[in-house]
């Protein structure tokens, strides 16, 4: 059985010119500096990939003889059946609920990774398990994690890193029936993705793989064409007809036309598509909604804290002055404190008959001219306190111990 999508090979080797190319023309046209950035870049991510196989070794159970033996024999065998003789090691993660597996690349070391969830999930079909077994070993198998810094240049075109993706995912979907024991159980693997485990035993594969005939409408074409996975439906069309000798599984239809003029505007955005375009700016909206309003908050409150040095000072005399009086003194000038200032966080001190009275300055507007005052109380210990919860000024802008209860 062929293992390799027919257009992996030829997407591959043109990823490869391509982002040599990209490369090498931001190079010249740099003057090199772009190989200090693609330096700082690989170091990024390698400093953030290691923390992904940290996590892994420290929190994932590695497969073996002594733990879960009957995953790692499925392992084995895969492995055996694709000839790969230095075995990656695997492990089983805990994935609340999302069913997937994963290959993935550090130093050298290759890793195969099974979500806890997809053996729940095949609980009635546990050989099924081979399929992905399979499907992450062909990731491994085919260098798909190898040179990809070479081709990343290439993945973001329109196009050319959508379709290389989805050429990827066929291909290892073939070796993942490879492995498989059976046709149903590939295709179980598959079909868990869509229907869940407590449904799979009821799941009708061929309605299900006859829905490919809708991928051929505006939005599912273009939408597919800017993706980074086939459609489910489709890949399951592959698995069946890869092996059914008798041709009874339908072809998909061609995508519409006038998807193919969009999909040529969309860079390549991952797993989204060019959905994940709208996605990534609503998710920006978001943020900035929720940024700028924390940002000016957080500016405010900054400006706010400029004062209090001064307001501690102005507590500071005027305590000596209450302790030894017993009241506030008859002007500021009797304990030293200006009324009005040209400069700085505090525009202006006023003496009130219950406090000090402090007028802000500020670039916010909110702030600006807004007042604290200073209230000074006996303690149980005859001491003096004082209260800063009075004023104009918003709470929100406030110290935490001059906010209102």
């Amino acid at each position: 059985m062929e293992l390799v999508y027919r257009h992996e090979r030829s997407l591959y080797l043109t990823s490869m010119i391509v982002g040599g190319l990209i490369w090498l023309a931001l190079v010249v046209a740099t003057l090199g500096l772009a190989l200090i950035y693609a330096v700082l870049g690989l170091l990024f991510y390698l400093v953030v990939h290691s923390g992904f196989i940290a996590h892994l070794r420290g929190n994932a159970v590695e497969l073996s003889e002594r733990q879960f033996p009957d995953l790692y024999r499925q392992y084995r065998e895969a492995c055996a059946r694709l000839e790969v003789d230095d075995v990656p090691t695997a492990y089983l993660m805990m994935s609340e609920g999302m069913l997937n597996a994963l290959a993935a690349r550090f130093l050298r070391r290759d890793y195969v990774v099974l979500y806890s969830s997809v053996v729940e999930a095949l609980r009635s079909r546990p050989a099924a398990l081979a399929f992905y077994f399979g499907h992450e070993l062909g990731h491994i198998r085919r260098g798909h994690l190898r040179l990809a810094w070479l081709r990343w240049p290439a993945s973001v075109l329109p196009l050319l890193g959508a379709a290389y993706r989805r050429a990827q995912e066929y291909t290892c979907d073939q070796h993942g029936l490879a492995v498989s024991a059976s046709r149903e159980d590939a295709l179980a693997a598959l079909g868990v993705l869509a229907s869940g485990g407590e449904r799979l035993p009821h799941l009708n594969t061929m309605a299900f793989i006859e829905q490919q005939q809708q991928s051929a409408g505006f939005w599912m074409s273009y939408h597919e064409l800017t993706n980074d996975y086939p459609w489910l439906c489709k890949r399951m069309a592959q698995i069946a007809s890869a092996s059914d000798a008798t041709g009874a599984v339908p072809a998909a239809p061609p995508r519409h036309r006038l998807a193919w003029v969009l999909a040529v505007l969309t860079p390549r955005f991952g797993v989204g598509g060019g959905a994940s375009i709208l996605v990534t700016l609503a998710l920006i909206g978001v943020l900035l909604a929720i940024a700028i309003p924390a940002y000016q908050d957080f500016s405010a409150r900054s400006e706010v804290a400029l004062a209090l040095p001064l307001a501690s000072q102005v507590q500071s005399v005027a305590g000596v002055y209450i302790e030894e009086h017993g009241e506030y003194p008859g002007t500021l000038q009797e304990i030293g404190v200006p009324e009005s200032l040209d400069t700085g966080p505090v525009s202006s001190i006023r003496l009130l008959d219950d406090g000090i009275e402090l007028t802000l300055r500020s670039h916010h507007a909110a702030v600006d001219a807004a007042t604290m005052i200073l209230s000074a109380y006996r303690t149980d210990s005859d001491g003096i306190a004082w209260d800063c919860t009075q004023g104009t000024l918003a709470g929100k802008y406030r110290p935490v111990n001059c906010r209102a209860p």
